[in-house]
C-alpha cells in the first residue's frame, strides 16, 4: 500500500514526520533498535523535504521504501514478542 494517495503539500509530510517520531520514541523505550532506526529514517525523509518544493516521483518512491522498512521492522518485532511469549 502506498503511503501517499494524494499529495496535498506540507501537512501530510508533517503528519508522517510526527507519526514516525512517536514510533521512534516508543521503539527506543522498548529497546528495539531496528524499529527505532526505521522510524528515524522515515521521519528524516519527511522532515528534510523543503517546504513548498515539488514532490517528485523519486521522493514518493523513497518515502514508500522507508515506510515499507518501518512496516517490516514492526512485523519482525511483533514476531519476536510472539515467539518469546511476550
Amino acid at each position: 500500500m502506498c503511503v501517499l494517495y494524494k499529495i496535498q503539500g506540507g501537512p501530510l509530510l508533517i503528519n508522517i514526520q510526527s507519526a514516525a517520531h512517536v514510533i521512534k520514541g516508543a521503539a527506543a523505550n522498548l529497546m528495539c533498535e531496528p524499529l527505532r532506526m526505521a522510524a528515524y529514517n522515515l521521519e528524516m525523509i519527511a522532515k528534510n523535504h523543503p517546504n513548498g518544493a515539488p514532490i517528485s516521483a523519486d521522493f514518493i518512491s523513497n518515502l514508500n521504501s522507508k515506510y515499507d522498512e518501518l512496516k517490516e521492522a514492526a512485523t519482525r518485532y511483533m514476531h519476536f514478542l510472539d515467539v518469546n511469549g511476550i
